[in-house]
Protein backbone atom coordinates (compact mmCIF):
# COMPACT_ATOMS: atom_id res chain seq x y z
CA UNK A 1 0.00 0.00 0.00
CA UNK A 2 1.40 3.49 -1.08
CA UNK A 3 -0.26 6.74 -0.72
CA UNK A 4 -0.70 10.13 -2.97
CA UNK A 5 -0.89 12.98 -1.22
CA UNK A 6 -3.45 15.38 -3.37
CA UNK A 7 -2.43 19.20 -1.39
CA UNK A 8 -4.24 21.29 0.71
CA UNK A 9 -6.56 24.55 -0.41
CA UNK A 10 -9.01 22.45 -2.83
CA UNK A 11 -11.86 24.70 -2.77
CA UNK A 12 -15.18 22.37 -1.82
CA UNK A 13 -17.74 20.67 -4.50
CA UNK A 14 -14.99 22.20 -6.80
CA UNK A 15 -13.80 18.95 -8.98
CA UNK A 16 -10.21 18.63 -9.50
CA UNK A 17 -8.32 15.61 -11.70
CA UNK A 18 -4.92 14.16 -11.22
CA UNK A 19 -3.80 11.37 -14.21
CA UNK A 20 -1.65 8.35 -12.98
CA UNK A 21 0.43 5.96 -15.30
CA UNK A 22 1.05 2.24 -15.22
CA UNK A 23 4.44 1.04 -16.91
CA UNK A 24 5.24 -2.53 -17.66
CA UNK A 25 8.73 -3.01 -16.43
CA UNK A 26 8.77 -6.83 -16.75
CA UNK A 27 9.32 -9.32 -19.45
CA UNK A 28 6.29 -10.25 -20.83
CA UNK A 29 3.01 -8.47 -21.68
CA UNK A 30 0.65 -6.86 -19.10
CA UNK A 31 -2.77 -7.83 -18.68
CA UNK A 32 -4.99 -5.26 -16.69
CA UNK A 33 -8.36 -5.75 -15.14
CA UNK A 34 -9.13 -2.40 -14.15
CA UNK A 35 -8.89 0.25 -11.73
CA UNK A 36 -11.35 0.05 -8.89
CA UNK A 37 -12.09 2.01 -5.62
CA UNK A 38 -10.79 -0.22 -2.11
CA UNK A 39 -13.78 0.86 -0.45
CA UNK A 40 -17.22 1.69 -0.67
CA UNK A 41 -17.10 5.18 -0.38
CA UNK A 42 -14.56 8.36 -0.79
CA UNK A 43 -14.29 10.04 2.44
CA UNK A 44 -15.91 13.80 2.11
CA UNK A 45 -15.54 13.47 -1.25
CA UNK A 46 -17.40 12.00 -4.85
CA UNK A 47 -14.49 10.42 -7.29
CA UNK A 48 -14.62 9.22 -11.06
CA UNK A 49 -12.07 6.80 -11.97
CA UNK A 50 -11.81 6.91 -15.96
CA UNK A 51 -10.16 3.45 -16.73
CA UNK A 52 -6.59 2.67 -18.68
CA UNK A 53 -6.72 3.45 -22.19
CA UNK A 54 -4.94 0.03 -22.68
CA UNK A 55 -5.95 -3.60 -21.03
CA UNK A 56 -2.79 -4.83 -22.56
CA UNK A 57 0.37 -3.02 -21.86
CA UNK A 58 3.72 -4.59 -24.17
CA UNK A 59 6.89 -4.98 -22.05
CA UNK A 60 8.11 -1.39 -21.97
CA UNK A 61 4.82 0.02 -22.48
CA UNK A 62 3.03 2.42 -20.39
CA UNK A 63 -0.86 3.37 -20.52
CA UNK A 64 -2.43 5.74 -17.82
CA UNK A 65 -5.44 6.31 -16.00
CA UNK A 66 -7.68 9.58 -14.31
CA UNK A 67 -8.82 9.94 -10.80
CA UNK A 68 -11.40 12.96 -10.61
CA UNK A 69 -12.56 14.23 -6.74
CA UNK A 70 -14.69 16.39 -5.91
CA UNK A 71 -14.53 17.36 -2.06
CA UNK A 72 -17.81 17.99 -0.57
CA UNK A 73 -16.77 20.24 2.47
CA UNK A 74 -14.22 21.46 4.14
CA UNK A 75 -11.94 19.32 5.82
CA UNK A 76 -9.98 16.33 5.14
CA UNK A 77 -11.13 13.83 2.31
CA UNK A 78 -9.27 10.99 0.50
CA UNK A 79 -9.98 7.21 -1.35
CA UNK A 80 -7.84 4.09 -1.37
CA UNK A 81 -8.21 2.58 -4.82
CA UNK A 82 -6.44 -1.23 -6.10
CA UNK A 83 -5.47 -1.95 -9.65
CA UNK A 84 -5.91 -5.48 -10.88
CA UNK A 85 -3.47 -7.31 -13.36
CA UNK A 86 -1.25 -10.40 -13.60
CA UNK A 87 1.54 -8.94 -12.61
CA UNK A 88 3.78 -11.38 -11.24
CA UNK A 89 4.56 -8.85 -8.21
CA UNK A 90 1.50 -8.98 -7.29
CA UNK A 91 -2.17 -9.63 -8.94
CA UNK A 92 -3.29 -6.33 -6.72
CA UNK A 93 -1.90 -3.05 -6.75
CA UNK A 94 -3.32 -0.57 -3.60
CA UNK A 95 -2.85 2.80 -3.45
CA UNK A 96 -4.13 5.64 -0.64
CA UNK A 97 -4.81 9.49 -1.63
CA UNK A 98 -5.60 12.46 0.51
CA UNK A 99 -5.79 15.68 0.41
CA UNK A 100 -7.52 18.98 2.65
CA UNK A 101 -10.50 21.08 0.98
CA UNK A 102 -11.36 24.48 1.86
CA UNK A 103 -14.54 26.49 1.75
CA UNK A 104 -16.21 26.53 -0.93
CA UNK A 105 -15.96 29.69 -3.01
CA UNK A 106 -19.10 33.02 -3.08
CA UNK A 107 -20.63 32.74 -6.35
CA UNK A 108 -19.41 35.97 -8.74
CA UNK A 109 -21.39 36.61 -11.23
CA UNK A 110 -20.29 38.37 -14.21
CA UNK A 111 -21.84 39.47 -17.62
CA UNK A 112 -19.34 39.68 -21.17
CA UNK A 113 -19.69 40.80 -24.40
CA UNK A 114 -17.56 40.30 -27.14
CA UNK A 115 -14.88 39.35 -23.39
CA UNK A 116 -15.38 43.03 -22.17
CA UNK A 117 -17.40 43.01 -18.68
CA UNK A 118 -20.94 44.71 -18.44
CA UNK A 119 -21.05 45.14 -14.89
CA UNK A 120 -24.72 44.96 -13.20
CA UNK A 121 -26.60 48.46 -13.38
CA UNK A 122 -24.56 49.83 -16.45
CA UNK A 123 -25.36 49.99 -20.20
CA UNK A 124 -23.69 48.29 -23.09
CA UNK A 125 -23.61 50.26 -26.20
CA UNK A 126 -23.83 48.10 -29.66
CA UNK A 127 -21.93 48.58 -32.86
CA UNK A 128 -23.93 51.14 -34.82
CA UNK A 129 -22.77 48.93 -37.76
CA UNK A 130 -23.83 45.56 -36.89
CA UNK A 131 -27.65 46.57 -37.07
CA UNK A 132 -29.95 46.74 -40.21
CA UNK A 133 -33.49 48.13 -39.70
CA UNK A 134 -34.32 44.47 -42.30
CA UNK A 135 -32.43 41.78 -40.50
CA UNK A 136 -31.97 40.31 -36.69
CA UNK A 137 -29.28 39.90 -34.61
CA UNK A 138 -27.98 37.46 -32.45
CA UNK A 139 -25.49 38.19 -29.68
CA UNK A 140 -23.64 36.19 -27.63
CA UNK A 141 -23.15 37.60 -23.68
CA UNK A 142 -20.84 34.89 -21.62
CA UNK A 143 -21.49 34.93 -18.14
CA UNK A 144 -18.53 34.45 -15.56
CA UNK A 145 -18.93 32.76 -12.31
CA UNK A 146 -17.43 30.63 -9.20
CA UNK A 147 -20.07 28.10 -8.22
CA UNK A 148 -22.61 29.82 -9.70
CA UNK A 149 -26.32 28.82 -10.07
CA UNK A 150 -27.75 30.56 -13.23
CA UNK A 151 -31.99 30.74 -13.32
CA UNK A 152 -33.06 32.30 -15.41
CA UNK A 153 -32.48 35.47 -17.87
CA UNK A 154 -35.12 37.52 -19.06
CA UNK A 155 -36.23 41.03 -19.91
CA UNK A 156 -38.09 43.24 -17.50
CA UNK A 157 -41.20 44.59 -18.42
CA UNK A 158 -40.11 47.96 -16.76
CA UNK A 159 -39.26 49.64 -19.06
CA UNK A 160 -40.21 47.61 -22.11
CA UNK A 161 -37.81 47.47 -25.02
CA UNK A 162 -38.04 50.77 -27.64
CA UNK A 163 -37.72 49.88 -31.44
CA UNK A 164 -37.03 46.15 -31.39
CA UNK A 165 -38.16 43.15 -30.32
CA UNK A 166 -35.75 40.38 -28.49
CA UNK A 167 -35.53 36.41 -28.44
CA UNK A 168 -33.65 34.94 -25.43
CA UNK A 169 -32.13 31.57 -25.09
CA UNK A 170 -29.72 29.79 -23.23
CA UNK A 171 -27.99 30.48 -19.97
CA UNK A 172 -29.00 28.12 -16.87
CA UNK A 173 -27.43 25.85 -15.13
CA UNK A 174 -24.92 25.55 -12.99
CA UNK A 175 -21.04 27.13 -13.43
CA UNK A 176 -18.42 26.11 -12.22
CA UNK A 177 -15.54 28.35 -10.80
CA UNK A 178 -13.48 29.81 -13.12
CA UNK A 179 -16.25 28.29 -15.67
CA UNK A 180 -18.39 30.08 -18.34
CA UNK A 181 -21.92 30.01 -19.89
CA UNK A 182 -23.31 31.63 -22.54
CA UNK A 183 -26.86 33.15 -23.42
CA UNK A 184 -28.12 34.64 -27.05
CA UNK A 185 -30.09 37.69 -27.63
CA UNK A 186 -31.83 37.79 -31.04
CA UNK A 187 -32.71 41.44 -31.71
CA UNK A 188 -35.15 42.43 -34.33
CA UNK A 189 -35.08 46.09 -35.05
CA UNK A 190 -38.82 47.53 -35.64
CA UNK A 191 -37.61 50.74 -37.48
CA UNK A 192 -34.60 52.77 -38.16
CA UNK A 193 -33.03 54.95 -35.24
CA UNK A 194 -32.10 53.96 -31.96
CA UNK A 195 -33.00 51.16 -30.01
CA UNK A 196 -32.69 49.97 -25.90
CA UNK A 197 -33.54 47.27 -24.21
CA UNK A 198 -32.81 45.73 -20.48
CA UNK A 199 -31.67 41.87 -19.52
CA UNK A 200 -31.56 40.39 -15.71
CA UNK A 201 -29.91 37.31 -15.02
CA UNK A 202 -30.71 35.87 -12.36
CA UNK A 203 -28.55 33.60 -9.84
CA UNK A 204 -27.56 32.35 -6.06
CA UNK A 205 -25.20 35.42 -6.33
CA UNK A 206 -26.07 37.14 -3.07
CA UNK A 207 -24.87 41.16 -3.96
CA UNK A 208 -27.43 40.55 -7.01
CA UNK A 209 -31.32 39.57 -5.37
CA UNK A 210 -33.05 41.39 -7.75
CA UNK A 211 -30.95 39.60 -10.21
CA UNK A 212 -27.97 41.18 -12.71
CA UNK A 213 -29.26 44.02 -14.29
CA UNK A 214 -28.00 45.76 -17.77
CA UNK A 215 -29.28 47.96 -20.06
CA UNK A 216 -28.43 47.59 -24.12
CA UNK A 217 -29.09 50.69 -26.57
CA UNK A 218 -27.87 51.04 -30.34
CA UNK A 219 -28.47 52.55 -33.45
CA UNK A 220 -30.62 51.15 -36.79
CA UNK A 221 -28.59 52.45 -39.73
CA UNK A 222 -30.37 52.40 -43.08
CA UNK A 223 -29.20 49.49 -45.46
CA UNK A 224 -27.15 49.90 -48.23
CA UNK A 225 -27.46 47.70 -51.31
CA UNK A 226 -24.67 47.67 -54.01
CA UNK A 227 -25.25 46.18 -57.43
CA UNK A 228 -22.92 46.27 -60.49
CA UNK A 229 -25.45 45.72 -63.37
CA UNK A 230 -24.45 42.53 -65.49
CA UNK A 231 -22.67 41.16 -63.25
CA UNK A 232 -23.51 39.63 -59.96
CA UNK A 233 -21.22 39.09 -57.46
CA UNK A 234 -19.36 36.33 -57.83
CA UNK A 235 -20.11 36.31 -61.76
CA UNK A 236 -17.42 36.24 -64.33
CA UNK A 237 -16.82 38.65 -66.93
CA UNK A 238 -15.84 37.34 -70.33
CA UNK A 239 -12.87 39.08 -72.08
CA UNK A 240 -12.68 36.81 -74.71
CA UNK A 241 -9.36 36.28 -76.62
CA UNK A 242 -6.54 38.73 -75.49
CA UNK A 243 -2.64 39.43 -76.60
CA UNK A 244 -0.12 38.40 -74.12
CA UNK A 245 1.80 41.14 -72.57
CA UNK A 246 -1.14 43.76 -73.61
CA UNK A 247 -3.27 45.46 -70.56
CA UNK A 248 -6.80 46.36 -71.34
CA UNK A 249 -8.84 48.18 -68.87
CA UNK A 250 -12.61 47.04 -67.90
CA UNK A 251 -15.26 49.60 -66.72
CA UNK A 252 -18.23 49.33 -64.42
CA UNK A 253 -21.12 50.89 -62.70
CA UNK A 254 -21.63 50.06 -59.23
CA UNK A 255 -25.32 50.92 -58.26
CA UNK A 256 -26.19 51.68 -54.71
CA UNK A 257 -29.98 50.83 -54.92
CA UNK A 258 -30.57 50.79 -50.50
CA UNK A 259 -31.89 53.43 -48.82
CA UNK A 260 -28.53 53.68 -46.67
CA UNK A 261 -25.45 54.94 -47.66
CA UNK A 262 -22.90 52.51 -49.83
CA UNK A 263 -19.13 52.97 -48.43
CA UNK A 264 -16.40 51.24 -50.19
CA UNK A 265 -13.40 50.35 -49.74
CA UNK A 266 -10.02 49.27 -51.45
CA UNK A 267 -10.12 46.91 -54.29
CA UNK A 268 -7.84 44.10 -54.01
CA UNK A 269 -6.90 41.12 -56.01
CA UNK A 270 -6.54 37.34 -56.78
CA UNK A 271 -4.71 36.66 -59.63
CA UNK A 272 -3.92 33.68 -62.45
CA UNK A 273 -1.67 34.35 -65.05
CA UNK A 274 -2.25 38.40 -65.47
CA UNK A 275 -1.91 41.33 -62.99
CA UNK A 276 -4.31 44.05 -62.48
CA UNK A 277 -4.76 47.28 -60.21
CA UNK A 278 -7.37 49.51 -60.14
CA UNK A 279 -7.49 52.17 -63.47
CA UNK A 280 -10.66 54.34 -62.12
CA UNK A 281 -10.92 54.54 -58.26
CA UNK A 282 -14.53 54.46 -57.05
CA UNK A 283 -15.85 57.95 -55.16
CA UNK A 284 -17.39 56.74 -51.59
CA UNK A 285 -19.41 56.81 -50.00
CA UNK A 286 -21.91 56.25 -52.50
CA UNK A 287 -25.49 57.81 -51.84
CA UNK A 288 -29.03 56.26 -51.66
CA UNK A 289 -29.84 55.63 -55.04
CA UNK A 290 -26.55 56.72 -56.19
CA UNK A 291 -23.77 55.12 -58.38
CA UNK A 292 -20.15 55.19 -59.43
CA UNK A 293 -17.60 54.08 -61.97
CA UNK A 294 -14.57 51.22 -60.70
CA UNK A 295 -11.86 50.89 -63.52
CA UNK A 296 -10.12 47.46 -63.61
CA UNK A 297 -6.62 47.26 -65.90
CA UNK A 298 -5.58 43.70 -66.34
CA UNK A 299 -2.79 42.52 -68.50
CA UNK A 300 -2.01 38.67 -68.99
CA UNK A 301 1.13 37.26 -68.25
CA UNK A 302 1.49 34.02 -70.48
CA UNK A 303 -0.68 32.33 -73.43
CA UNK A 304 -3.34 30.62 -72.20
CA UNK A 305 -6.03 30.72 -69.82
CA UNK A 306 -6.11 33.70 -67.40
CA UNK A 307 -8.58 34.88 -64.62
CA UNK A 308 -8.49 38.12 -62.18
CA UNK A 309 -10.85 38.54 -59.45
CA UNK A 310 -11.29 42.32 -57.91
CA UNK A 311 -12.86 42.26 -54.45
CA UNK A 312 -14.29 45.61 -53.79
CA UNK A 313 -15.27 45.95 -49.85
CA UNK A 314 -18.70 47.40 -48.62
CA UNK A 315 -21.11 48.06 -45.98
CA UNK A 316 -23.86 45.72 -47.84
CA UNK A 317 -24.62 43.13 -45.20
CA UNK A 318 -26.68 40.97 -47.17
CA UNK A 319 -26.12 38.91 -50.34
CA UNK A 320 -22.71 37.55 -49.48
CA UNK A 321 -21.97 40.84 -51.47
CA UNK A 322 -19.44 42.11 -48.95
CA UNK A 323 -16.72 41.91 -50.66
CA UNK A 324 -18.16 42.28 -54.10
CA UNK A 325 -16.35 40.16 -56.13
CA UNK A 326 -16.26 40.07 -60.28
CA UNK A 327 -13.45 37.86 -62.20
CA UNK A 328 -12.10 38.78 -65.04
CA UNK A 329 -11.01 36.16 -67.50
CA UNK A 330 -9.91 34.99 -70.84
CA UNK A 331 -7.52 33.42 -73.19
CA UNK A 332 -3.96 34.91 -73.88
CA UNK A 333 -2.95 34.66 -76.78
CA UNK A 334 1.37 34.49 -77.84
CA UNK A 335 2.76 36.66 -80.75
CA UNK A 336 3.66 33.99 -82.28
CA UNK A 337 6.64 35.27 -84.50
CA UNK A 338 7.21 38.89 -86.93
CA UNK A 339 5.21 40.41 -89.79
CA UNK A 340 6.66 38.84 -92.33
CA UNK A 341 4.28 37.23 -94.20
CA UNK A 342 1.22 39.21 -93.11
CA UNK A 343 1.43 41.51 -96.13
CA UNK A 344 -1.84 42.26 -97.00
CA UNK A 345 -5.24 44.45 -96.65
CA UNK A 346 -6.77 43.52 -93.23
CA UNK A 347 -10.39 44.37 -91.81
CA UNK A 348 -11.35 44.20 -88.13
CA UNK A 349 -14.86 44.03 -86.58
CA UNK A 350 -15.54 47.24 -85.70
CA UNK A 351 -14.55 47.25 -81.90
CA UNK A 352 -12.50 49.82 -81.73
CA UNK A 353 -14.07 52.22 -84.10
CA UNK A 354 -11.38 54.66 -84.88
CA UNK A 355 -10.81 56.40 -88.20
CA UNK A 356 -7.88 57.43 -89.45
CA UNK A 357 -5.74 55.53 -88.52
CA UNK A 358 -1.96 55.65 -88.95
CA UNK A 359 1.11 53.50 -88.17
CA UNK A 360 3.95 55.14 -86.11
CA UNK A 361 7.59 54.31 -87.06
CA UNK A 362 9.05 51.88 -84.15
CA UNK A 363 12.44 51.98 -83.78
CA UNK A 364 12.87 53.20 -87.38
CA UNK A 365 10.68 50.82 -88.69
CA UNK A 366 8.51 52.34 -91.48
CA UNK A 367 5.29 51.09 -92.19
CA UNK A 368 2.77 51.71 -94.09
CA UNK A 369 -0.72 54.13 -93.10
CA UNK A 370 -4.10 52.81 -92.55
CA UNK A 371 -6.69 53.18 -94.83
CA UNK A 372 -9.74 54.80 -93.49
CA UNK A 373 -13.81 53.54 -94.42
CA UNK A 374 -16.54 54.48 -92.28
CA UNK A 375 -17.78 50.72 -92.41
CA UNK A 376 -14.95 48.13 -91.98
CA UNK A 377 -11.61 50.19 -91.44
CA UNK A 378 -9.24 48.20 -93.63
CA UNK A 379 -5.61 48.76 -93.26
CA UNK A 380 -2.61 47.45 -95.14
CA UNK A 381 0.88 46.59 -93.64
CA UNK A 382 4.34 47.78 -95.61
CA UNK A 383 6.87 45.26 -97.26
CA UNK A 384 9.52 47.18 -96.18
CA UNK A 385 12.44 44.32 -94.90
CA UNK A 386 12.33 45.89 -91.50
CA UNK A 387 9.11 44.87 -90.86
CA UNK A 388 9.51 41.59 -91.33
CA UNK A 389 11.73 41.19 -88.27
CA UNK A 390 8.99 43.02 -85.87
CA UNK A 391 7.40 40.97 -83.17
CA UNK A 392 5.58 43.65 -82.01
CA UNK A 393 3.85 47.12 -83.74
CA UNK A 394 2.38 50.37 -81.89
CA UNK A 395 0.05 52.75 -83.45
CA UNK A 396 -1.17 56.06 -82.40
CA UNK A 397 -5.00 56.75 -83.87
CA UNK A 398 -7.06 59.81 -83.53
CA UNK A 399 -8.21 60.82 -81.05
CA UNK A 400 -5.60 60.03 -79.00
CA UNK A 401 -5.33 56.38 -78.44
CA UNK A 402 -2.33 54.34 -78.43
CA UNK A 403 -2.43 50.43 -79.56
CA UNK A 404 -0.68 47.43 -80.16
CA UNK A 405 -0.59 45.07 -83.10
CA UNK A 406 -0.20 41.33 -81.70
CA UNK A 407 0.32 38.88 -84.76
CA UNK A 408 -2.22 35.70 -83.42
CA UNK A 409 -1.84 33.65 -86.81
CA UNK A 410 -0.96 34.08 -90.21
CA UNK A 411 -4.08 35.76 -91.22
CA UNK A 412 -5.37 37.21 -88.08
CA UNK A 413 -4.10 40.56 -86.11
CA UNK A 414 -5.28 41.88 -82.65
CA UNK A 415 -5.73 45.42 -81.70
CA UNK A 416 -5.53 46.41 -78.59
CA UNK A 417 -6.17 49.93 -77.64
CA UNK A 418 -6.06 52.56 -74.89
CA UNK A 419 -7.09 56.03 -74.31
CA UNK A 420 -5.19 58.91 -71.29
CA UNK A 421 -8.95 58.66 -70.15
CA UNK A 422 -8.60 55.09 -69.34
CA UNK A 423 -11.02 54.01 -71.93
CA UNK A 424 -10.07 50.75 -73.91
CA UNK A 425 -11.10 48.55 -77.08
CA UNK A 426 -9.95 44.83 -78.55
CA UNK A 427 -10.62 44.36 -82.13
CA UNK A 428 -9.56 41.62 -84.12
CA UNK A 429 -8.63 42.16 -87.69
CA UNK A 430 -8.33 39.20 -90.69
CA UNK A 431 -5.97 39.54 -93.91
CA UNK A 432 -8.71 39.35 -96.97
Amino acid sequence: MTSDDLGSGHPATVAFSRTYTIRNTGTAPLTLSGVAVDMPTCNNCVDVITQPALTTVPVGGSTTFTIQWTPDAPGSFGHSYRISSDAGNGPLFLFATSGGASAAPAPDLRVLHSGLPIPSMTTENLDVHEHRADRADCHDLGMQAANLDVTGVDSPGMPAPTNCTLVISGGSGTIIPGGSSTFHVTVTPQGTGSFSFQLRVFSNDTRFTMGYLFGVTGLIGLPSEIDIPGFPSASTDDAGSRSTGVSFVRTYTVNNSGSGSLTLGTASFSTSNCTASVSTVPASPVGAGGSTMIGITVTPTAAGAFACTFHLPNNDTTGAENPYDVTVSGTAIANIGNFGSMIGNYFGDNSCGIQGWSLKNVNGLKVDSFGSNPDDFPFAVGADPNVATATLLSIFGAPNHTCALTRVSNFTINIDCTNPGGGSCHEVASKL
